[in-house]
């Protein structure tokens, strides 16, 4: 599968003609953003900075693969709705 990170491999799944996938941390690398996450959770700070998260390529480009495939792709996240 490539050089996809532990956290990647572990949140999108294919189950049969369907594919699901997380978005933070699978698709869209937020590290610069856990610091909001550590000792008192600061949640706003964490959503409100997602504009510079990178995309995972190596995911995406597999996720890509699989719909090309015939795969369903179904993308689902903890992220509010105003995001």
């Amino acid at each position: 599968m490539g050089s996809f990170t532990a956290r990647s491999v572990k949140t999108h799944r294919v189950m049969g003609n369907i594919i699901l996938c997380d978005i933070d941390g699978t698709v869209a690398d937020n590290s610069h953003r856990q610091h909001f996450l550590e000792g008192k959770k600061d949640w706003e700070g964490f959503f409100s900075n997602l504009i510079d998260d990178i995309p995972i390529l190596p995911v995406i480009e597999h996720i890509n693969k699989e719909h090309n495939r015939g795969k369903e792709i179904f993308f689902v996240t903890g992220r509010p709705q105003r995001y």
